[in-house]
């Protein structure tokens, strides 16, 4: 463990750099200031790091798009005491997981999706221990951090439209590459769909998104028309869509069974053969070929693989 003056000037090393990127990660260097943090963000997400770790700055060109682009109301922060970092429990199993290093999301409901109580000092937290200094690349770390950031920031099933911060993160994981079953409704959703649907999202966690959509709502009714070209006045619609490999959904006929095991069936492997593609966020603007003859250096694989 580092001395009191060893982790003050790493912090102020750190605080020095991401300043100058006009992006506000919070160094945790003490209780106090991991207390005020979580007060002040009901989501959040946390990279406990070595003090050497090179994974900082792509967590902070993450940190950058995330809220710069998409104001999803999702707080930053770094630790590297190893002792503070040993705060940071995983709820899902209840005892002190003291993996390092690994990213934390802390959010604001339950696994279910439950809120938790506003205000509430003690989120839920997700531990996923992760080397990320490991990959030799700054973009397939950034695509880790993204996945993670994508897989906890919102509940099993995320409504749209959403009011405020929780709409925007629903928004941030709709834009999102992944692949997703949206269910779109202008009537009232049954206790058996909706029980589906929180089956489905359990079920696929950190594979796909599945989206409740309220078309009753005008923000959603646009959306539906034009990102899944569906216009509907009564029932709804379960559609599976992957914006990379499809413009357009697939629809699942609600006349069949409507249980869990039966939409599974229906999804079949195309959400195994979801390409390896590299992340909008990611993506850099394509140079302008020259007239030049020449044999290729290299060639870019057809699925966007980093």
């Amino acid at each position: 463990m580092l001395n009191d003056n060893g982790i003050l000037t790493i912090s102020l090393l750190l605080l020095n750099a991401i300043a100058c990127s006009g992006v506000q990660v919070n160094i945790l260097d003490n209780g106090i200031r991991i207390k005020q943090f979580n007060k002040m963000h009901q989501v959040s997400i946390i990279g406990l790091f070595p003090s050497d770790s090179s994974s900082m700055n792509a967590f902070d060109a993450v940190a950058e798009k995330v809220i710069l682009e998409t104001l999803a109301g999702v707080g930053f922060a770094i630790v590297v005491d190893t002792e503070l970092q040993k705060l940071f429990v995983d709820n899902r199993t209840g005892t002190p997981d003291f993996q390092f290093p690994a990213l934390v999301a802390q959010v604001n409901f339950d696994v279910d999706g439950t809120p938790l109580p506003l205000g509430a000092e003690k989120h839920r937290s997700i531990r996923y221990p992760i080397d990320l200094d490991k990959y030799k690349t700054e973009r397939k770390r950034k695509k880790e951090i993204l996945d993670f950031i994508y897989a906890e920031i919102t509940p099993p099933v995320v409504q749209l439209p959403g009011s405020g911060m929780e709409g925007q993160r629903a928004k941030f994981v709709f834009d999102c590459v992944w692949p997703k079953i949206v269910v779109p409704y202008a009537t009232t959703l049954t206790e058996e769909v909706e029980k589906t649907m929180l089956e489905l999202g359990e079920e696929y966690h950190g594979k796909l998104h599945v989206i409740s959509m309220d078309v009753r709502e005008k923000d959603a009714k646009t959306l539906a028309k034009e990102s899944v070209n569906v216009q509907l006045t009564s029932g709804f619609k379960i559609l599976f869509w992957d914006p990379i490999k499809s413009s357009f959904p697939k629809h699942y006929s609600v006349t069949n069974s409507l249980k869990f095991d039966a939409v599974k069936r229906w999804l079949g492997n195309n959400i195994a053969e979801h390409p390896n593609v590299i992340h909008h966020q990611l993506k850099k603007k394509k140079k302008k070929k020259g007239k030049k003859k020449g044999k290729k250096k290299g060639k870019e694989t057809s699925n966007g693989e980093l």
